[in-house]
């Protein structure tokens, strides 16, 4: 004893403090009160609704974090949404986000579509064949990079989409039963953790945090008397209850089935949630641990006098009140509960609080790029269900840096429209000159001083992303595709967006060559618009025409139906070129023969499988390889509607041909279907404007046809003026050598003009080739290379006032 107590430091003189005093003093000079949780209750009926366009689904917002986010432009921390999917199809892409499915049990609805029922819907991620089997209450998660299709067993699939920023969040979920005798207690049966790279948090603004202070009402039924709480003893009552310890920034409480009365400490208010209720609760995260504080709505329809010891909430009802038929004298039924997802949000990095997500609507959303090592779809991140053995671990995250936002341009408003299609910059407005314009001669060129300073090239422009992305404009563009043997329009649902392979011919491995369709299929009867690209492999302007059209067509809106197929010549798609894999030309062999060469079998059954279904066809062409064109269109012009269709496309140049010369659009004429070929720039390459110029005329015939109404053009905005050609040729050379063609395309020339000269490989000219009429120029070579006989320019020849179009017009091709 003496030898402890002499190790002892000596008491002070004035003996023992007082530790209440000294820690009272001590919380009063070195921390500050803590601040209340922030407590948000969100009904059902205060959902965002917003069906999607192609009319596969509809999507309800619960919740987003910042709440002024717009989850299609802006950057966020989380979202939280509903959705019920009616068929298969494609999920949107949220790179550098984590997504979570969880299905709600009431999926289904009775209405099996296909498939083994054993898993409700499975997913395929990166167009792998293996899915992912997606089950009721089982959440599962994957990468936002990750191109994903949903197939579908059962329709309707409900199921709630957790979306994070994985660079911002980590986020964990546990599923939890609410009964009077607890079957987990506090444990998580199962949790899932996303891993995030650090980065700041957005403090909330000022109207947000006090709507979120501001207390609530209770949203459910709850006691209206002492006696209805007294049915229940405190025995029972403690046993019924259910608490969880809160450590994140965020906890969302769902409820998935029946009804519980949830505290929150700090809150002080007992509020009641029913299914499809939702509870957000934001704390600082710095802050002691919360309580929250679960049991049953203990509130039956009949109770008896005196309620007996085994009385037992029924936890699955979805109204309270409601009494299970098997219970007796208002006794309800044993060992059902009600069912919670309960969602924490762990807000990460070292400085969260000043967040680089600003509250800048035009703020650039940062992408995350995917990995070659991320693009297996047995990777998902782990899931809070058990994810089956096949699934391996998902790799380590992707390290990024923040994008640094740009502030707009001073000198250059913002340019665009809503919806998926982007207006760029590279698209002058331009108007066919009405008068002939004086050519510059060699003398006016010889005029010019040689002593002008010389002009060195401006510095590099700063490039800037796209104002709209495509990835966010609905939850799902289009479906994945079904393999069919013929385009049968009634077999698609109407107000859907479907997609499809249609069998053409059996090639060289005794599989089917197949091509793709698009069905926009209206809610309202109405006519057949058909809408075809690369009939020729390498001319490829029309594909994003065709994009551009699906993704602004809303089905809900749309009378009629618009089938589009963006590549006819799947082959020549393939290798690059114009023919066919036998190396024919498919549009001068039209309307082809069931029995013949592989070209013209191949346009048999594309009439017969596919165009013949068309009441109007819209042929989208560019020029061949080494030549450019013109926006012009070709159309027989003595037909009133075909007239009209090639006037609304307002082409720089309409060229009247009758046709009769093997193309698609002859064929289609031939069999009553309106046609027009619209030739849009030039080959194997994207162009900006021209793609734009086709969209709009596209859509300008959809109105026209009252089969869907797009945005009104500005009527200030300079019309262009359209050339009538009569008739049009091409001119060839007579020798070969190096070309050098001078007008551009849409230059009016004259009756003997220079319009190319030939030379030799020394220099020396050999050849000068002169205009042989008035006209325009619709389009020219543009290879320099030149064989005797090779294309130089073709020359529209201009419709006089008064002169009739001829009833034959073709070209020499």
């Amino acid at each position: 004893m003496s030898s402890t107590s002499s190790a002892l430091p000596p008491l002070p003189p004035q003996g023992v403090p007082s530790l209440s005093l000294s820690s009272n003093s001590l919380c009063s000079e070195q921390s500050t009160p803590e601040q209340p949780p922030k407590i948000q209750i969100i009904r059902s009926e205060d959902y965002v609704h917003t069906p999607w366009k192609n009319g596969l689904g509809e999507t309800a917002e619960i919740a987003i974090h910042p709440p002024t986010r717009n989850f299609r432009k802006d950057q966020f921390v989380w979202r939280l949404s509903l959705s019920e999917v009616r068929d298969s199809c494609s999920f949107s892409l949220f790179p550098g986000y984590d997504i979570t499915l969880f299905v709600l049990p009431e999926s289904g609805a009775n209405v099996p579509l296909r498939g083994n029922l054993s898993a409700l819907a499975y997913l395929h991620h990166n167009d792998h064949a293996t899915p992912v089997a997606i089950k009721p209450l089982v959440p599962y998660t994957y990468r936002g990079e990750w191109p994903t299709a949903c197939r579908m067993n059962v329709s309707p699939l409900k199921h709630l989409t957790f979306i994070s920023n994985r660079r911002v969040a980590k986020v964990s979920m546990s599923l939890e039963a609410i009964s009077r005798n607890p079957i987990n207690g506090d444990e998580e049966s199962q949790d899932h953790f996303s891993d995030h790279d650090d980065l700041d948090l957005p403090a909330l603004d000022a109207p947000a945090a006090k709507a979120l202070s501001e207390p609530l009402t209770p949203t459910g039924p709850q006691p209206s008397s002492s006696s209805e709480q007294d049915l229940f003893s405190e025995e029972e009552k403690v046993a019924a209850r259910t608490s969880k310890m809160l450590l994140g920034n965020f906890t969302i409480v769902y409820v998935v089935t029946g009804s519980i009365q949830v505290t929150v400490e700090g809150d002080n208010q007992m509020r009641v949630l029913n299914q499809g209720q939702v509870l957000i609760c934001e704390r600082d995260e710095e802050a002691a641990p919360t309580d929250l504080t679960m049991t049953p709505n203990l509130k039956p329809q009949q109770a008896p006098s005196k309620a007996p010891k085994d009385f037992v909430m029924k936890g699955g009802l979805g109204i309270a009140g409601h009494v299970d038929s098997s219970s007796h004298d208002g006794v309800l039924a044993e060992n059902e509960h009600s069912t919670v997802l309960i969602i924490s949000v762990h807000l990460v990095g070292p400085e969260r609080q000043n967040s680089i997500i600003s509250e800048s609507p035009t703020l650039t959303p940062f992408i995350t790029p995917l990995a070659p090592n991320l693009a297996h779809p047995a990777q998902p991140v782990a899931a809070v269900a058990a994810v089956p053995p096949q699934h391996g671990p998902l790799p380590s995250p992707i390290q990024t840096q923040p994008a640094v936002a740009l502030p707009p341009h001073p000198h250059r408003p913002t340019r665009g429209r809503s919806g998926s299609i982007i207006v760029y910059d590279d698209q002058p407005a331009w108007i066919v000159p009405k008068e002939l314009e004086r050519q510059q001669t060699l003398t006016d060129v010889g005029m010019i001083s040689p002593n002008l300073a010389t002009k060195f090239w401006d510095s590099a422009h700063q490039y800037r992303p796209p104002v709209f992305s495509a990835r966010h404009q609905n939850e799902s563009v289009v479906p994945p595709p079904v393999v069919c043997d013929s385009l049968v329009i009634e077999e698609f649902p109407a107000g859907m967006i479907s997609t499809a392979w249609i069998n053409m011919v059996k090639q060289g491995l005794s599989e089917w060559l197949r091509v793709p369709v698009i069905v926009a299929r209206g809610v309202e009867p109405g006519p057949v618009v058909g809408i075809t690209a690369v009939v020729h492999g390498n001319e490829l302007n029309g594909v994003p025409c065709i994009h551009r059209v699906i993704s602004d067509i809303d089905v809900h809106k749309l009378k009629g139906t618009v089938v589009a197929v963006p590549c006819v010549n799947v082959p020549g798609y393939l290798r690059f070129t114009r023919e066919f894999s036998d190396g024919r030309d498919l549009n001068r062999l039209f309307p082809g023969q069931e029995h013949g060469t592989a070209s013209q079998v191949y346009n048999h059954n594309l009439m017969v499988k596919i165009i013949n279904h068309f009441n109007y066809l819209i042929d989208l062409h560019t020029a061949s390889f080494g030549r450019v064109n013109s926006y012009y269109v070709r159309s027989d012009m003595n037909d009133s509607v075909s007239a009209v269709l090639a006037k609304l496309q307002q082409p720089q140049i309409i060229l009247h041909n009758s046709g009769q010369d093997g193309t698609l659009r002859s064929a289609a004429s031939s069999r009553g279907i309106k046609a027009i070929t619209v030739e849009i720039g030039n080959p194997q390459l994207f162009q900006n404007q021209y793609v734009q110029w086709s969209y709009m005329g596209v859509m300008r015939i959809l109105n026209y046809l009252n089969m869907f109404s797009s945005e009104p053009v500005d009527a200030n905005l300079p019309q262009p003026n359209t050339i009538l050609c009569s008739k049009g040729f091409w001119i060839y050379t007579r020798t070969g050598g190096v070309l050098e063609v001078y007008p551009q395309v849409n230059s009016i020339i004259r009756k003997g003009d220079l319009i190319a000269r030939i030379k030799n490989i020394f220099g020396n000219i050999v050849d000068e080739i002169y205009s042989p009429s008035h006209g325009v120029t619709i389009g020219r070579s543009s290879n320099p290379v030149a064989m005797a006989g090779d294309r130089v320019l073709h020359l529209g020849i201009i419709k006089k006032e008064n002169e009739v179009l001829a009833k034959e017009a073709k070209e020499n091709y």
